[in-house]
Parts: structure tokens; C-alpha cells; sequence
């Protein structure tokens, strides 16, 4: 898949083409399934671990990676890392929701708020967390214990609730829905207007 990539961009690029690394891992159910193009029995497995990279100046975005019930560590991060700059794509960043299993890289990494980098290669390459992931931890330790202002006040949930259908903030339109569902673990919300 990686050395296909390279032949689709090589049309208009001199040198090397930024790119990001993005890796996540998803749960599967836990069926059995017979693949009969293959004549192969697949499963069952509790999770994939699938890597994408994404083009920083050009628009692309391509799975380059999957595998079953293996979280992402330090051999395989270097494997797709080396594959990518074998064929001119440079890996300027690395980008993971903050995973038990992913934290654990970081630390293998030696990555931490202070030194949001490691270094490969004789060089810097940043790692990021998933805002979308962040943004979830946020709302879900909000509604389970409440934010702490600077001022000491204690902002929870029932505040927010006397503001909801009021325009919040810039551009977030707070309704009591956003506030009120049963599960503040779920991965799968949706919030319309």
C-alpha cells in the first residue's frame, strides 16, 4: 500500500512531502467470519489497530496499516516510519487518542507535556493528541466531577443546564441534550442542533 502512495504523488512533488502519521485502535465484535474470496476463517478478535497517514501540503489521506488485537508499539511505529521515508514521505508528526496502551508508547518514547517530541533519526518528530478524544475525556470528567476555575469555583453540570439553549461561547450552541444522556463513557454520541 505505502510504495502505491508514493507513485500517486510523484507527479508533481520535488522531494520530500510532509506527512501524519495517525494511528487508533477499534474494538470488534467478536464474531467468527469465513472470508470466501480467501477460503480463510477471520476472527474472532477483539480489536484492529489501523494507521493512516495524511498529506501535510497536499490533500490525501491513506490506510496504510491494520492489524488485529496488537496495539502500537515502538518496532512498529519505526517500521511505518521508515516505510514512509523510503518513499519520500517525511513524518513531521504523529497523532494517537491518549489510550492506555498509547500513553505507554509515549513513556517508551520518552514524550510528556515537557517534550511533546522524540527523536528518530537524528531528528524531531512531534506527537499529538486527538482533540476530538480530548474533548470527550473533557465533557465526560465535567459531567462526572465538575471543572475548577481559576477563581476556585466549582462549575458542574446543573450550572450549565439553567444556559442551555442560549448561544455559548463563539460558536457551540449548548442544548440540554449535550448535557443529559446516561452514558458519559459512550464512544458513539451525536449532537445535532
Amino acid at each position: 500500500m505505502i510504495s502505491r502512495q508514493r507513485d500517486v504523488l510523484s507527479d508533481d512533488c520535488d522531494g520530500s512531502i510532509p506527512v501524519v502519521l495517525s494511528y487508533d485502535e477499534m474494538t470488534l465484535h467478536k464474531d467468527i467470519q469465513f472470508d470466501q474470496a480467501e477460503q480463510q476463517v477471520l476472527g474472532p478478535h477483539n480489536n484492529v489497530q489501523v494507521a493512516m497517514v495524511r498529506g501535510l501540503m497536499k490533500n490525501f489521506l491513506q490506510p496504510i496499516f491494520y492489524d488485529y488485537d496488537q496495539p502500537m508499539v515502538t518496532s512498529i511505529l519505526h517500521q511505518l516510519i521508515d516505510k514512509l521515508e523510503d518513499i519520500g514521505l517525511t513524518v513531521e508528526a504523529v497523532v494517537s487518542d491518549m489510550g492506555a496502551t498509547n500513553v505507554a508508547l509515549w513513556k517508551q518514547l520518552k514524550v510528556d507535556c515537557d517534550n511533546p517530541s522524540f527523536d528518530y533519526k537524528g531528528r524531531r518528530i512531534n506527537i499529538f493528541a486527538d482533540v476530538p478524544h480530548l474533548l470527550k475525556l473533557l465533557r465526560n470528567h465535567f459531567l462526572d466531577e465538575g471543572l475548577v476555575l481559576p477563581s476556585g469555583t466549582i462549575l458542574v453540570k446543573e450550572d450549565l443546564l439553567r444556559y442551555t439553549g442560549i448561544i455559548f461561547f463563539v460558536y457551540c450552541y449548548l442544548v440540554d441534550k449535550h448535557l443529559s444522556f446516561a452514558c458519559t463513557g459512550c464512544l458513539r454520541w451525536t449532537l445535532e442542533r
